[in-house]
């Protein structure tokens, strides 16, 4: 008796320490990239800009619909595969 709850007490402590280091994981990569949800197509050769997911964001940096997006990441945009 005394074994199997050894054995049940250790999947239990071995599947909390997983739950924590997967949670502890993702907090760090969701933390730790930047999201600005920008919508983009393509249209005539250009990128342009359709839509925000943080307008005040964009409205902080005079970003509107309509702008041409030229390079992302100091890459130009030509050069990136999507």
């Amino acid at each position: 008796m005394e074994l199997k709850l050894k054995i049940k007490e250790k999947w239990f402590l071995s599947a909390i320490s997983i739950y924590l280091m997967l949670g502890v994981y993702l907090l760090f990569i969701t933390y730790s990239t930047s999201f600005l949800g920008i919508k983009i197509k393509k249209e005539n050769e250009q990128w342009l800009v359709t839509d925000f997911y943080y307008k005040d964001w964009a409205a902080e940096r005079q970003i509107t619909p309509g702008d041409n997006v030229v390079k992302i990441d100091g890459n130009k945009i030509n050069d990136i595969p999507l």
